[in-house]
This record gives C-alpha cells, sequence and structure tokens, in this order.
C-alpha cells in the first residue's frame, strides 16, 4: 500500500538528478533519478514518490523531507505526517486493487504511448523478467515533427530472439507481431541510421490472455552510449492509477478496502459518461480486472467485475464496436457471464440512447443485424449471388446462413454475416494455387459497388461490403482436387470433405426466394456443425473455453 506525493523542482540539466523522500528519522522512502540530457530545454522536473504506508505507520517521525540532488543539495518540501496520512484516506494494496497491472490494449487498434522527447542513437524495448517473452502486437516509431519512422531507411533492428525460425522479425513495424523466446531478459534494439529526434512510440499488445507478457515491458533509450530515457510499465503506471483512486474518495469509516470493498467503490463511483471523458480512468477499470489473475472468483466478486465490464465497453463502444472480448476470458467463464455482460451493456446502452448489441463468436455486432433488416440483406444476397453466377463461380449458400435457412427458415437470431461458397473454377490445385486464384476473385469485384475486406491474413475468405445497402457478405472459396472439396471448417481451419457434397446444387428457399445451396444440405451440416447442428447454440466454436451450462 502506498501514498504518492508528487510536485516539481528546478534543477541543471548538464546534471544528473535524483529527487527522494525520507522520513525525519532519515529512513529513505522512495527516490527517482533522472539522466543529464542538455537537449532538454525545459528547467523544471516533474516528480512523483510513491511512499509505503506500513513505513509511515511504523516510524515516530512527524515529517516527511523531499529533496533533490542536482548541482546541489536541497530541500524541496517538509510534509506533516500526519496531515498527510489524513488527507489520504483510501488504503489499498496494489496487488488487491490491479490484478491485471500492466494490461493495455483491449479495443482493436488501441495502443500504449510511450513518449520519448529525446535524440536517440538507439531505442531498446525488453521485457524485465528472468524468463520472459517479449511477445507485442506492433511498433510505430514518431519523429519529432510527427512522421513515422521506417525500417531500413531510418533504423535497423537487433533482437535477442525471434521465433519462429522463418519469422520476419520486421513485421512488427507493420502490425504483424514480433515474438521472442521464453528467455531472460528478451529483447528487440532499434539502431538509427542517424540519431533521431523522437517524439513518441505506440505500441500494440497481444489481445488475447498473452497480453500479459507485456506487463513487465521497460523501453531505455541511447544517446552517446549513455542511458537517457528509461520507461518501465509497471511504475509509470502505478502512480497515476494510485492518484485516480485517490480522486474518487470513500467512506472514511473504512480503514481498508478488500478486494470486494474495492469493487464496490468503483462501481458507485465510475459512470459511463465520466469514463469516456478521460481515458485514465478506462485504463483504471482494465487494470482493476481479473484477467490476469490465476484464483477463482466468487460469484460476488464476477458479477461486480462484469458490472465494471459493462461501464468499460459501453464508453468504448461509443466511438467503435471492434473490441476484442478474449483477454477477459478468465471472468467470462460461463455462458451465463457472456449473457450477463451482454444484458447490463444493453441497460447501459439503452441509457445512452444507444441500439442493442450482441457478442458472437467474430465479437461484438449490432442486435438484429440479420433478423431486423430481412428485406435489404435479401436484396444484397440476392443481387451479390447473381453477380458471382454471372463471373462462373456458382455461389451456393453455406455456413450459418445454410445452416438457419435449412434448419430454421431464415437467419439464425444470433448470427451476424450472410455466408456463401464460391467455387475456384480450376481442380487439382494446392492451397497456395487457390490463394492466387482468390485474387483473381477479388479483381472481378466492381469497386463502386463493393469494398473489400480480407479478414485474418491466413483465412481465405473475402469480406464484401455493399456500399448502397452497408451490408456485409461473407464470400468462402472452395476447390475440387481429386476426390475431395477444400474449404474452411470448424474454427476457420481449411480440410477436405467429400467432393459429391457439391456435386452440383439444389435450390433452397429462404424468406420466399429460393437460392442455390450445396446438393446434399445435410451432409454438409453434418461434417460442419457435427451431429448438433439440429439444435441452436449460441456458444458454438466460441473462442475460449466454457462450462457447459446447457445450450443457450
Amino acid at each position: 500500500m502506498f501514498i504518492e506525493i508528487s510536485g516539481t523542482c528546478n534543477v541543471d540539466r548538464k546534471y544528473k538528478s535524483a529527487v527522494m523522500a525520507r522520513l525525519s528519522s532519515g529512513q529513505l522512502l522512495d527516490i527517482v533519478t533522472y539522466d543529464c540530457d542538455e537537449s532538454i530545454t525545459s528547467l523544471q522536473i516533474d516528480y512523483s514518490l510513491q511512499l509505503p504506508a506500513d513505513a509511515l505507520a511504523s516510524d515516530d517521525s512527524k515529517w516527511i523531507i523531499v529533496s533533490c540532488v542536482n548541482k546541489e543539495d536541497k530541500i524541496v518540501d517538509i510534509i506533516d505526517l500526519a496531515t498527510l496520512v489524513c488527507d489520504h484516506t483510501l488504503i489499498v494494496d496494489h496487488e488487491t486493487a490491479f490484478p491485471s497491472l500492466g494490461f493495455f490494449g483491449n479495443a482493436k487498434g488501441s495502443k500504449l504511448t510511450v513518449p520519448i522527447s529525446n535524440k536517440l542513437d538507439s531505442l531498446t524495448i525488453k521485457i524485465n523478467e528472468k524468463p520472459g517473452t517479449l511477445n507485442i502486437g506492433g511498433l510505430e516509431i514518431f519523429s519529432e515533427n510527427g512522421n513515422l519512422l521506417t525500417p531500413n531507411v531510418d533504423f535497423d533492428i537487433e533482437y535477442s530472439s525471434s521465433i519462429p525460425d522463418t519469422a520476419d522479425p520486421y513485421r512488427v513495424f507493420y502490425d504483424k507481431g514480433f515474438h521472442s523466446k521464453r528467455e531472460d531478459l528478451p529483447f528487440l534494439t532499434i539502431r538509427f541510421f542517424e540519431p533521431a529526434l523522437l517524439q513518441h512510440i505506440l505500441i500494440r499488445n497481444r489481445v488475447d490472455k498473452w497480453g500479459l507478457r507485456a506487463s513487465q515491458l521497460e523501453v531505455t533509450g541511447y544517446s552517446n552510449g549513455t542511458k537517457v530515457l528509461t520507461y518501465n510499465h509497471e511504475k509509470a503506471n502505478l502512480p497515476k492509477l494510485l492518484s485516480l483512486l485517490e480522486s474518487l474518495g470513500r467512506d472514511n469509516s473504512l480503514s481498508e478496502l478488500n478486494r470486494i470493498e474495492f469493487l464496490k467503490l468503483l462501481k458507485s463511483k465510475i459512470t459511463v459518461r465520466k469514463v469516456t471523458e478521460n481515458a485514465d480512468l478506462r485504463s483504471l477499470l482494465e487494470q482493476s480486472l481479473s484477467m490476469w489473475s490465476s484464483g477463482t472468483l466468487s460469484p460476488i466478486e464476477q458479477s461486480l467485475e462484469i458490472d465494471l465490464m459493462a461501464v468499460l465497453f459501453t464508453s468504448q463502444m461509443s466511438k467503435s464496436k471492434s473490441l476484442n472480448l478474449r483477454p477477459f476470458s478468465s471472468i467470462l467463464s460461463t455462458r451465463s457471464s457472456v449473457n450477463e455482460l451482454e444484458d447490463k451493456i444493453n441497460i447501459l446502452r439503452k441509457e445512452q440512447g444507444e441500439e442493442a448489441i450482441k457478442f458472437t463468436k467474430h465479437g461484438v455486432a449490432r442486435q438484429g443485424t440479420l433478423v431486423d433488416n430481412i428485406p435489404v440483406v435479401m436484396k444484397t444476397l440476392s443481387r451479390v449471388m447473381e453477380m458471382l453466377e454471372g463471373f462462373g463461380l456458382e455461389p451456393c449458400l453455406a455456413y450459418g446462413t445454410l445452416l438457419g435457412a435449412q434448419r430454421d427458415k431464415g437467419f439464425i437470431s444470433h448470427d451476424d454475416d450472410v455466408d456463401i461458397l464460391v467455387k475456384i473454377p480450376k481442380e487439382n490445385i494446392s492451397e497456395t494455387e487457390a490463394r492466387k486464384l482468390r485474387t483473381d476473385i477479388i479483381n472481378m469485384l466492381p469497386e463502386d459497388k463493393y469494398r473489400i475486406d480480407y479478414g485474418q491474413q491466413h483465412n481465405l475468405n473475402i469480406h464484401l461490403h455493399d456500399l448502397e445497402t452497408k451490408t456485409m457478405i461473407d464470400i468462402f472459396p472452395y476447390w475440387i482436387s481429386e476426390d475431395k472439396a477444400y474449404l474452411h471448417m470448424e474454427k476457420m481451419t481449411i480440410r477436405g470433405i467429400d467432393k459429391s457434397i457439391f456435386d452440383g446444387r439444389k435450390g433452397l428457399e429462404l424468406y420466399g426466394k429460393v437460392l442455390p445451396a450445396p446438393q446434399k444440405i445435410e451432409d454438409f451440416l453434418l461434417e460442419r456443425y457435427g451431429s448438433g447442428w439440429t439444435i441452436s447454440d449460441k456458444f458454438h466454436e466460441w473462442p475460449w473455453k466454457l462450462e457447459d451450462e446447457g445450450l443457450a
């Protein structure tokens, strides 16, 4: 448990500096150091010190003395200990408050900003663990004027290791990730061809449960062989988080917060509006949740954390629905917890005047994406299939759309996209050749009518967005090789199934219109969904394992 104090002091940047807090008894409480850097024009240092509450309580001192060592040693502040402790009534152990300390980057595209404001010869990003893994999603480096620097043009790199052996380590600069071995202090170093005056860097974390690998992230910068920058993500975060907690306030009758009391405090103090207006509160909520906790949550803890997640996600969705729920899988461990979160979000969204959402295995979608827009979706589906038919690609209904048409005589209520298959005309080809021929299909699609999104890089499917109706059709190419038809099956893996399933096509009615489907519809659905395909299950192939509580 800590009490934070902060302030400013004047220094001469030609000299190294240190700001420290001591009790009047002489006991050192905390110290922060600053390297000399004549390129910084400001004469002021903003310091933040963390004072351990147990040390304050166990000492008979009456004063805390803050001093700055620079060209000379001078006292910056003298603080009355009793007044300080009285003013800081919020006492909570940071491990109790922040079980996911260091978390960042849930929403797609959200990144950690590390300020630099230094002229550097090199910059090292490492994980300060023995052993640890450097595993991040992306890295961007910006110069003083805001320009994005480019590898092999502005800098080269060194690294402790990169896996797999065939991986291109430079792909991290194109948002495609970097993964080291598990080793002592894994690192990635950027060496600039010319000393570079940097503004900041952006780091995208992995957005799954392995995001915790960046919790011990540290960034160091060097100029002329001297370390002039150190950023430790955990140490940089904790003072700000504790300060935010102090600003919330609480009932003074409580001497110390346990986990449940802490969660109740957050629930009572933090609203959607406050989080929307203050990005720091969003970070506070994220790190207060138990994504990285190995323990089992009690029912009341889980319910309170879901309340906080609902506030967090409702705020985030005011800008974009592109959320990733995977990092929160330890909290959303059951079907009922996922449904509870969805319900609580929709209550908050209704209060905000926003439309309802639903969770799908793909992420977050507007509730009723298909079933509330049947005429528009059917218009789009019909003309896309007619276009593909004209290209000779033999389109047919597939996956969830085929399942709904066959079993439910309509779209599945919790489905959020329309799926069709198209046949690659050339047979007996490899997957590599099939990927090349997919490009030919994309080139056939008129750019004035459709926007193309390729989905996951390693997948074959094509997301086709109709510019007029704003409807997305998911097109899945397949090809025949010998006695098999090869296509995406369970969890998007590509495998072969009996090609006789596609020996011709048959008509299947969907909302009064007969559309082409595979010749052996039930055989296809059995291959794809197993024997349970006749029963609706919102959680089929959910991105993480859920406890089985019956079908939803």
